[in-house]
């Protein structure tokens, strides 16, 4: 199980996974599981493929249904020796069962001890669903990020030339301001490479960058699309719907932690003062000592905002990977930036 934000690398990690580990393997087989109609697809190709099937357009031959599908792959593999390798790629929509997009992964998972099973999503309710061990992916190291920038926007290096340090340093201040993101930092990389004017000049970039924000994090990976079918404030808009439709609350909540530093968001500080708890009638005038307060009624309206409704906030904001619990630490959260 492989979760975290949308365009964190999650789908790179198991990809460079699966090339350094696939002689381990007998075979791998990769299923998109974004949408229902892409991972049924995906299910009855594999069944064709399986059973050596072939149907050709216009032909009729070797139709299969869904569930005959999923029935048979899980019955191939109920009868063979492995290992075998098997990715869910992109999961996200897990969650509610009520949802009209809803996925039931588990149902498409075949039960046997010689297949293993890696699903990615950007929710954590994926986790315990498969045998290998479960993965949350944060922001890059700095010098992780750095390197990433370097294949895709092929900057020329020169060992011991002072130019190239100015270059380093500049690579460095991009990436930090990119937060680490595997998917802003791809893109800018590419954009970067296949731009003339910034491949000779890497400093003009963060200054392009802070005037044009906006459209640059809605570009679309064109070259990437293997890897990433969405821009970045794509992928952190449908987390953040994704929480609103669990927890309108933590969605207000979130929008006011981005006015906030993203390191050491302490819960505490969103807890009602002592007493405050009890203060139930929001006809009342609120007193000197609850100016504070006012802030709770625009993240909770219709209820009293205390420390358990907190809680619950920034449990359903790490289930999507909009904040991160410090476990080192275990005092505060961290904001995916």
């Amino acid at each position: 199980m492989v979760w975290g934000l949308g365009g964190a690398g999650k789908t790179q990690l198991v990809l460079d996974y699966v090339r350094r580990h696939r002689t381990e393997y007998r075979a791998t087989f990769w299923l998109e599981a974004g949408r229902k109609e892409s991972l049924e697809r995906d299910f009855v190709h594999l069944y064709h493929t399986l059973f050596g099937l072939h149907a050709s357009a216009g032909t009729g031959a070797a139709t299969v249904g869904v569930e005959d599908a999923v029935t048979g792959v899980k019955s191939w593999f109920s009868g063979r020796q492995g290992p075998w390798l098997m990715v869910f790629d992109g999961a996200d929509a897990i969650d509610d069962s009520e949802a009209g997009n809803f996925i039931d992964i588990r149902h498409f998972i075949p039960d046997v001890a010689s297949l293993h099973v890696i699903v990615t999503s950007r929710s954590s309710t994926a986790a315990g669903m498969t045998q290998l061990e479960e993965v949350q992916v944060g922001e890059m190291e700095e010098a992780q990020a750095a390197e990433l920038f370097h294949r895709y926007s092929q900057l020329p290096r020169r060992d011991g030339d002072g130019d190239d340090a100015d270059i380093q340093d500049e690579v460095r201040a991009v990436v930090r301001e990119l937060g680490c993101l595997a998917l802003a930092v791809t893109l800018a990389a590419t954009y970067v490479g296949s731009t003339p004017r910034l491949q000779s000049n890497i400093k003009a970039y963060l200054p392009e960058y802070r005037q044009r924000r906006r459209e640059l994090l809605r570009r679309k990976p064109e070259s990437l699309v293997h890897q990433y079918s969405e821009s970045v404030l794509t992928t952190w808009e449908t987390s953040y719907q994704a929480a609103d439709e669990r927890c309108p609350e933590a969605a207000v909540l979130m929008t006011m932690l981005s006015f906030l530093s993203f390191d050491d968001i302490f819960p505490a500080l969103f807890e009602p003062l002592d007493g405050d708890d009890a203060r139930t009638d929001r006809t009342e005038e609120p007193r000197e000592d609850e100016a504070d307060a006012n802030w709770r009624t625009i993240v909770s309206p219709d209820r009293t905002l205390d420390r358990y409704k907190v809680e619950e906030c920034f449990v359903v904001l790490q289930k999507y990977s909009l904040v991160q619990w410090k476990a080192d630490q275990q005092t505060h959260y961290t904001v995916f930036r």
